[in-house]
């Protein structure tokens, strides 16, 4: 077993950027979770069922892909809200759709310009109380999970040890 005290130590700012990240990608796995609306299937085949989950995942990667498009740089399509850009794009499909050939070009600028200012908002400096920051979250069968919120440093000092 390897010693965790050879590990580097981060700064607050790169710690605090590898938290952001990675909850950009938990919000990406919820994103699929229930954008892919599983719990709503309606086949009854197996090869149904497939098909069904492979449109959804297609249609996802589609969004993706145009976000990647709208993002700014240096965004990423991760820094944009997915599913306002899925409803902005299903918006758009109507009136692609009656629009002459010519005008499709600037419909499609437009439509990224919108998916671009879709950008989720990061709160690193949040102050309101959440409602399970103070005391633990019930977890079933009388157990309860930690609290949330890490007690300051100043609570640090009086702590117990």
């Amino acid at each position: 077993m390897e010693d965790c005290l050879c590990l580097p130590v981060l700064s607050a700012r790169t710690g605090r950027d590898l938290y952001h990240e990675r909850w950009r990608q938990e919000t990406c796995h919820r994103e699929w979770k229930h954008s892919l609306e599983l719990s709503n299937l309606r086949s009854h085949s197996a090869a149904g069922l497939l098909k069904e989950v492979l449109v959804q995942l297609t249609t996802n990667n589609v969004v993706r892909w145009i976000m990647a498009e709208a993002a700014p740089p240096p965004l990423c399509p991760v820094h944009l809200k997915f599913l306002e850009s899925k409803r902005l794009i299903l918006a758009s499909v109507g009136a692609m759709t009656a629009a002459a050939v010519c005008l499709l070009p600037e419909l499609y600028r437009q439509l990224l310009r919108e998916i671009g200012r879709q950008r989720i908002v990061i709160r690193p400096g949040r102050s309101y109380e959440r409602k399970w920051d103070a005391r633990g979250r019930p977890k079933g069968h009388g157990k309860i999970a930690a609290p949330a919120k890490l007690p300051s440093t100043k609570e640090d000092r009086y702590a117990p040890f």
